[in-house]
């Protein structure tokens, strides 16, 4: 079987929206990394479609474009017709588009490429906010520990390293449903964002004299709320989801965490915020 029947043989579900080609970006997100298809290129091209799709699968059947990024796949045109378009890699895409042609192939070269360029600088962008959100996530880890040794202390109680675990149990039972240690290395930006949240009302719950109880059923309304807000934010994109996959082996260690956090000032910045 060719390249393109094995990719035909795997052809993904129809989205169940119309696809909009007059308002379809360039280049989008794809499981994390950026694509284009063929519809897309038809018309930066300015090449009919089945022309498009003749041309990709005598790239795809000669060896010219690797399989792995080539990959057949279905959506709805206007008349909510099933129709057939091909998604290429950005290595695909570049690699194809001198054997194109079409009326505008010169200028749409240059969108292209400039598309994929401009797609790398917001995936750079968007991995250096999860590394501040790793960051802050960590400095809220130290505010809950560091309320928690104050409060003891002012109660006449050491603290020790079974306190910090069982504070470190809660919050991971709170926000993931499971008292096991997580690697936040591999949490989302989200996630991150929340820990940091839930960690810092902690604290602050923990300065209030709340007891473990109470702490535990306040911090999951809390979370509870938190995410409702960020599903009433959210803006999903059907036909061209986004996605931040953290990489973990990104070293953190050029990050200095402070030796001591203001615990009072970053209860009061987290109460005004949240």
């Amino acid at each position: 079987m060719t390249a393109s029947g094995k990719a035909a043989a795997q052809t993904a579900a129809v989205d169940t929206r119309p696809y909009n080609n007059n308002v379809a970006p360039i280049v989008h997100l794809q499981q994390g990394a950026p694509v284009t298809n063929s519809v897309a290129i038809a018309r930066e091209f300015g090449r009919r479609h089945d022309n498009v799709l003749q041309s990709l699968a005598r790239l795809s059947k000669d060896g010219t474009i690797d399989p792995l990024d080539f990959k057949e796949i279905a959506y709805l045109d206007a008349g909510r017709r099933k129709q057939r378009m091909i998604e290429l890699t950005e290595r695909g895409a570049l690699i194809a588009m001198p054997f194109i042609g079409g009326r505008t192939s010169r200028s749409g070269q240059v969108r292209l490429v400039n598309a994929f360029l401009a797609m790398r600088d917001e995936l750079a962008s968007q991995q250096g906010n999860w590394l501040a959100s790793r960051k802050n996530a960590s400095i809220g880890y130290r505010a809950m520990t560091d309320s928690l040794m104050e409060t003891r202390a002012e109660n006449g109680k050491a603290t020790n390293a079974t306190h910090y675990m069982a504070e470190a149990k809660l919050v991971n039972m709170v926000m993931f449903g499971t008292s096991k240690g997580v690697d936040r290395d591999r949490l989302s930006q989200s996630d991150l964002r929340l820990l940091d949240a839930v960690e810092m009302r902690n604290g602050y719950l923990i300065a209030r004299g709340r007891t473990y109880p109470q702490r535990k059923a306040e911090l999951a309304a809390y979370l509870q709320t938190m995410r409702a807000k960020r599903t009433r934010l959210a803006r999903p994109n059907v036909l061209q989801p986004t996605a931040l996959i953290a990489d973990s082996s990104i070293s953190l260690k050029k990050f200095k965490e402070p030796d001591r956090i203001d615990v009072r000032g970053e209860m009061q910045r987290m109460t005004a915020i949240h």
